[in-house]
């Protein structure tokens, strides 16, 4: 997490450690996935983060932009939200299952 932490931008700095205490104080269960974790162990900075949460993944994320003066857009139908704080971009998702009814289709989440 150090290694992520250490090459973020200002706005992933916030949403990271705000995350970080968040998680810790609450015991909520939120996992770093994707591209973030390759870039670490790549060890160069990472472009964006991603988090997966067992939980209401767009309620933490209404939370944290108004905790950090960021703006949220939040995808209801897919359990997601996109937090932009001082021109970053974090996707915070619900963890999921897909299920496609086609090769390219929009995924039916439950």
């Amino acid at each position: 997490m150090d290694r992520v932490a250490s090459g973020a931008s200002g706005g992933q700095l916030a949403v990271f450690n705000t995350l970080r205490r968040r998680a810790t104080q609450e015991s909520l269960p939120v996992y770093l996935v994707g591209g973030p974790v390759r870039d670490a162990v790549l060890d160069v900075p990472a472009n964006d983060l991603d988090f997966v949460l067992i939980g209401d993944a767009p309620t933490l994320a209404s939370d944290l932009a108004e905790e950090l003066g960021g703006q949220v857009t939040v995808h209801p139908r897919f359990g997601t939200a996109t937090v932009e704080i001082e021109g970053d971009r974090i996707d915070i998702v619900t963890a999921r299952k897909e299920v496609y009814s086609f090769p390219g289709s929009l995924p039916e989440v439950s």
